[in-house]
Order: C-alpha cells, then structure tokens, then sequence
C-alpha cells in the first residue's frame, strides 16, 4: 500500500491499540512465578489404560471357584477400587504411585500360578490363571516405568513445594 499524500486531505488515525497504560510494573516487583508441575509423560497415559482394562477385565473373568452375585460383588469393589487408583495415578498424587507400585510387585505373584504345579491350582478357570500371568506381566513392565525419572518427576509435584494438595 502506498504511502499517506497531504494532497488526500487529514491523515487517517493511528489504529486503536486500546487505552494508554496507567502505571508499569518493574519485572522485579511483578508476582513471582510459581513453579510449574512436569508435563504428564506419555507412559503415565498408557498404564492408566492399561490398568483401567485390568480392572474392567475383572468383571468378565472369574477364578472358577466363586460364581453368581458373589463373584460380582467381589468384582464391582474391586472395579471401583481399581478405577479410582487409576483415576488419581493419572492425575499424579503420589500416594496412588505408590499403591500402583505396590499393586505391581504384589501382581507378580501371578507368576507363581504359571509356575506351580497343575495340582495346586487345578480349581481356577484357565481364563482367570491366564489373566494373573498378564497382569503379572504387566506388573512387570510397569515397575521398570515408573521407575524413569520423567515418570518419578511427574509424581514428586512442582520443586520445592510440600503442600500435599498439589502432589
């Protein structure tokens, strides 16, 4: 566009950039910054998932020798613990970290079901002794996670804040 000729008459306005500021802040008297939580890891996402299908997956598969309302009942507190866990897991407070990793050692003793003999464990359904051994391998792969540091980071809040509202 070319430029303003006094032939044209008055020059148009400077465009609107709202009112004039009133006073300024110094950055050095500005509200300090808080700090920030870490961003979610993408591995946090995925073993939420992951033990959200492990709990619903509870209510389909039963060990054979419970049946009925029984088993459902059984299933229905196990889905809402299960569910609530994985809710504040994803959400990052750390008391539910630790119950994930306690969940993840405990579930390896899935692998004792694989590993014994047929007499032992002759009463369970085979649907619900494969269900141990992946859960058992889940647990597995879940503690090599959360073990990185991003996943550990994610889980100790914001630097240098010991509220426990925000861990």
């Amino acid at each position: 566009m070319s430029e303003w000729d006094p032939k044209w008459g008055p020059p148009p306005p400077p465009p609107d950039e709202g009112p004039a500021p009133r006073f300024h802040v110094p950055q050095e008297l500005d509200a300090p910054r808080q700090p920030t939580r870490a961003k979610r890891p993408a591995l946090v996402d995925a073993f939420a998932l992951g033990m959200a299908a492990s709990a619903l997956s509870g209510l389909f598969v039963s060990p054979g020798t419970v049946g009925g309302s029984a088993h459902l009942y059984g299933a229905g507190c196990g889905l809402v613990l299960g569910l609530g866990v994985t809710w504040f897991f994803w959400m990052g407070r750390s008391w539910a970290y630790w119950l994930v990793v306690l969940g993840s050692v405990l579930s390896l003793s899935g692998f004792a079901v694989w590993l014994a003999p047929v007499e032992l464990t002759f009463r369970l359904s085979p649907t619900w002794k494969t269900k141990m051994v992946a859960d058992a391998c889940f647990g597995a792969v879940m503690l090599i996670g959360l073990s990185r540091g991003s996943v550990r980071a994610f889980f100790r809040g914001p630097p240098g804040s010991r509220d426990p509202r925000t861990r």
